[in-house]
Formats: structure tokens, C-alpha cells, sequence
């Protein structure tokens, strides 16, 4: 296959899936009736229209995390450089570099597995493509980030804006040629891919690396254009070693020996379909020392929380090791320029509540597993007891509702308290200040505002129960509600700045924790129920 082909492919499942949740809209059931998934003219004039949708959703996706870096640089400027511009610059070779074990010679995505088992699609033709649209997009993106490092350096440093535009597109594509090389290399030296600690040890130190340029003075503009030249040569390097020596046909033969996927295929795609709900089997000593410490339904649900521990565990660990390496990377920074160059290298950053918990609405929001979570309640658990009466009593389900939120909210505040510890750490070290009085407030209210998440996730799944016996939401009340919370969390800003914003989230937290739990013991037995449609 080529990759228009590939092309088409992405774009008709796209297309079907916007004409399937166009005609859910009642007015355009009508217009667009059962035909449009046959009629060719119709579908090649929405096949060029879904081509250009997502067009326009990568490049909107690029912008945003353009515009969140951007932000980043102006919100903590690196203090040799004191310029937003140059800031960005390091910050966006960092990000990218930190990204460089994510491959495309060691892809594991649905698509890749849907395309391979159902169209038997020949391996080296798929690595090639993903590998060919992996460096269109991160080409685009190094263009974008390009002009607005250009526009941002342009006026007052046009020399340097040149060279950082050109350092920029180069490490934008450099990143993707040498990650698949050190992934090859590897594999075809060992016959097995990288175990997931040195991957993150690899990408934390090629994430280190883009720091040095902070020890580069302004002055000596040369050096960035000897970097880009060393980078050049570099990527030609491994894009010849990339081409040479991928096997991606033995990396996929090894990939799904170690799937244990059923043979039918049908089963395969299910399993493939649902990959992130995997579970794990439990220990027999645990189950028993369980049945000891626990009955009822606090028993079963401990049980499911640790046979499903991959669900929150695994993902536990990693924001844990991600916020552990930003913090001590902050603080041997901290202590290795105040060594180097003195105590007035890095400026303190002034810490105050209102632009932390800004910051950390949205945070919190992403890193709160308890959507997921449901997601494998639903499908493991209450799909098949909601069968029967006793799970449906209005007791029984109070109780599981109230032993879940406590579960919840102690799994969902372990990265809040790790980041708490960071900033008390950080403020140790001089990288932030605040005053203790004021610091008190803040956790309060950061807790109060991950409890919050982990609330209203649960309270609409118990409400509204989205989900149909094939996982699909096709609720538009719980879509709506989910819209509100996600414009509640994008509104930090103007959250953060009201008057005294800790004392308002804690409040305004704890009354809608309250309310909501109110409307489940007085609601849930009515609306939590099976949904066959």
C-alpha cells in the first residue's frame, strides 16, 4: 500500500465516524439518511473534507502546544536569557527531546493493529507511512514554533532569530530520526525492545540536554549556528541508519508474542479495542488476607481496585516519576548555577496562590484517573451485576458509591501531595518563595479541588450513566456536562483571581461535594441503570 492509501483509509474512518454522530443530531437526521455510507460522490466529496478537518485539528493542536509553551517561558523565564523568546527555545527542545523514546518502529496503537490484522497491511509498508507522517507533522510543528520564535526575536536580535529559527526546524526533525535509531539499534542488538525504566532514564537525560544552552552567552551567536551544523549531520546520519536497518516486520513478530491475543478476529479487535481496561490476575495470599480485613461492599470493592491496578497504578507511578524529575531537576539547576555562576543566576520565583492554583486547575484535571476508572467499573463489574435487583437497591448503591469516592479521592491525591512535597522542596532551595501562612491555604484548597474532580466524575457516571453495553456514550446531557466541567477548568484564570481563591475553592468544593453526594443517595437507584442503546 501507499500512503495515499493509508490516507484514504484514516480519512473514510473519520468520515463515518462524522456522518454516525451527524445524524444523531435530530435536524439532520433527515438531510443525511442511511445512504451516505454507500453513495461514492458523497463520500469522496466528505473524504476530501475530512482530509482537511484534520488538517486543521493538527494544526490547532500544534498551536495550543505552541501557545502552552509560550506561556510556560513567560510565566518562568530562564534568568541567563531573561527573553520570553529564548526561553521558549530551550523549553521546546527540551519538550521535544524528552519525547525522543516515543517511536514509530515500536508503535503500539489501535490503529497500527487494526490496519496490519484486518487489512493485512504489510508491516514495512505501515512503519514507512507512520514514519513519513511523523515527520510531516513534527516538520510542521518546527515550522510554526520557526515563525514564532522569528516573530518574537526578530526586532531587536535579527542574527540570532535566524539562527534559532533554523536550531529549531532542525531539532524539531532531529528528534524523530534519532529516537528510531537508538530504538533499532537496540532492538537488533538484543532482540527485545528497551525495558520502560531506560526509556524514561533516556528520555530524561536527552531532556536534560537542550539545558546547556543556557550556558552558552548571547554574545557568542556562532555557536548556535555550529550546534544546527552539528545537528544536520546528525540527522542525516540516522535517517540513513534508520532507512538500513529497521525490521519492522521482527519488531512486530515480537510485539504480538507477547500480546496473547485470541486467534479469531474478531476477539482481536475486541481486546485491541479495549487495551487500556487490561487486568491483572490476584495474588490467592492477597485475596485472603482481603477477606479478613474487608466485607461486603467495601470487600468487593478493594478486590476490583487491586485485581485492576494497572488501571491507576502503573499511571500513579509514572506521574510520580514525571513530577519527581521535574522537581529535582529544578532544584540541581538551582543549586548548580548558584555554584557556577552565583546566587543571583536563576531569579526566585515569588509564589503566590492565586497564579498557583491557576496553574495547577488545569493539572489536576488531567492527571485525575477517575474517568478511567468508571470506564472499567462499568465494563467489569456493574455491567453484569446491574442485572440483577439487590445491585440496583438504593442502599446497595449508595454504599458502593460512597466506598468508590473514598477510594477515589486517596488514589487521585497522591500526585497533589507530590507536588505539594516539590514545592515545599523548592522553596528550600530558593527556586520559589512563599510564606508558610499562605502555604497552608494553598494545599487545602488543591486538595479540596482534586476531591472535587474525583467527585464530579463519579457523581455524573452514578447520575447519568453514560455508557451502553457497548462502552458508547451517546448520552448529550452527559456530553453537555462534561463541556461545563471542562469550562469550568480552562477558566483558572479567572478563578484564581477572585479574592481570597483557596478559601473560595475549598468552599464552593466541599458544597458540591456535599450536594452531589445528596443527589445520589436521593437519585441513583432511579438513573443508574442499564442502557441497551
Amino acid at each position: 500500500m501507499n500512503n495515499k492509501v493509508f490516507s484514504n483509509i484514516r480519512a473514510t474512518l473519520f468520515m463515518n465516524q462524522a456522518i454516525f454522530y451527524l445524524r444523531k443530531i435530530p435536524f439532520l437526521k433527515d438531510v443525511i439518511g442511511p445512504y451516505a455510507y454507500y453513495n461514492d460522490d458523497l463520500k469522496k466529496t466528505l473524504a476530501t473534507v475530512a482530509q482537511v478537518v484534520l488538517f486543521i485539528i493538527s494544526v490547532a493542536k500544534k498551536a495550543a502546544y505552541l501557545a502552552i509553551l509560550m506561556l510556560l517561558a513567560n510565566t518562568v523565564p530562564l534568568a541567563i536569557f531573561n527573553d520570553t523568546a529564548l526561553s521558549f527555545v530551550v523549553y521546546f527542545a527540551a519538550f521535544n527531546f524528552f519525547t525522543i523514546a516515543n517511536t514509530r518502529i515500536l508503535e503500539d496503537s489501535k490503529t497500527k493493529w487494526l490496519l496490519i490484522t484486518l487489512f493485512k497491511t504489510p508491516s514495512d509498508d505501515y512503519y514507512d507511512y507512520a514514519l513519513k507522517q511523523r515527520s510531516y507533522d513534527r516538520l510542521l510543528l518546527g515550522i510554526m514554533a520557526s515563525i514564532l520564535t522569528g516573530i518574537s526575536l526578530w526586532p531587536d536580535l535579527q542574527a540570532m532569530s535566524l539562527l534559532m529559527m533554523l536550531l529549531i526546524l532542525i531539532i524539531s526533525l532531529h528528534t524523530v530520526f534519532l529516537g528510531e535509531t537508538m530504538m533499532i539499534h537496540y532492538f537488533n542488538r538484543h532482540n527485545r525492545k528497551m525495558r520502560m525504566r531506560y526509556e524514561l532514564m533516556v528520555s530524561l537525560l536527552f531532556g536534560a540536554i537542550p539545558m546547556a544552552l543556557l550556558l552558552i552567552p548571547t554574545s557568542l551567536n556562532w555557536i548556535y549556528g555550529l550546534i544546527s551544523f552539528g545537528l544536520i549531520v546528525s540527522l542525516y546520519v540516522c535517517y540513513r541508519y534508520t532507512l538500513q536497518n529497521a525490521n519492522p516486520s521482527a519488531v512486530n513478530r515480537f510485539m504480538t508474542q507477547n500480546m496473547t491475543l485470541s486467534t479469531e478476529t474478531s476477539q482481536k479487535v475486541k481486546e485491541l479495542t479495549q487495551e487500556e481496561l487490561r487486568i491483572d490476575d490476584l495474588n490467592v495470599n492477597q485475596t485472603t488476607e482481603l477477606s479478613h480485613r474487608y466485607s461486603g461492599y467495601k470487600l468487593l470493592n478493594i478486590a476490583f481496585f487491586m485485581r485492576h491496578r494497572r488501571m491507576w497504578f502503573k499511571p500513579l507511578i509514572w506521574m510520580l516519576r514525571i513530577i519527581t524529575a521535574f522537581v529535582v531537576g529544578g532544584v540541581v539547576i538551582k543549586m548548580g548555577s548558584v555554584y557556577l555562576f552565583g546566587p543571583n543566576f536563576f531569579e526566585t520565583i515569588i509564589g503566590s496562590n492565586s497564579s498557583l492554583i491557576s496553574q495547577f486547575m488545569l493539572i489536576f484535571y488531567f492527571l485525575n484517573v477517575t474517568k478511567k476508572i468508571t470506564r472499567a467499573c462499568f465494563l467489569n463489574a456493574d455491567y453484569s451485576l446491574l442485572h440483577y435487583a439487590f445491585y440496583r437497591r438504593k442502599e446497595t448503591i449508595w454504599k458502593q458509591y460512597l466506598s468508590r469516592l473514598g477510594i477515589l479521592i486517596v488514589i487521585n491525591f497522591v500526585p497533589v501531595i507530590a507536588v505539594l512535597l516539590g514545592l515545599i522542596l523548592w522553596n528550600m532551595v530558593g527556586l520559589l518563595s512563599f510564606e508558610l501562612a499562605n502555604f497552608i491555604p494553598l494545599c487545602v484548597s488543591l486538595l479540596s479541588l482534586s476531591a472535587l474532580y474525583t467527585t464530579v466524575h463519579l457523581f455524573l457516571y452514578y447520575i447519568l450513566q453514560p455508557y451502553n453495553r457497548d462502552m458508547e456514550v451517546k448520552s448529550i446531557t452527559y456530553h453537555i456536562a462534561e463541556f461545563a466541567i471542562i469550562i469550568f477548568v480552562y477558566s483558572n484564570n479567572m478563578v484564581a483571581s477572585l479574592a481570597s481563591a483557596d478559601i473560595v475553592i475549598t468552599v464552593f468544593s466541599i458544597i458540591v461535594i456535599i450536594i452531589s453526594t445528596v443527589l445520589v443517595r436521593l437519585f441513583a437507584h432511579k438513573t443508574f441503570k442499564l442502557r441497551e442503546h
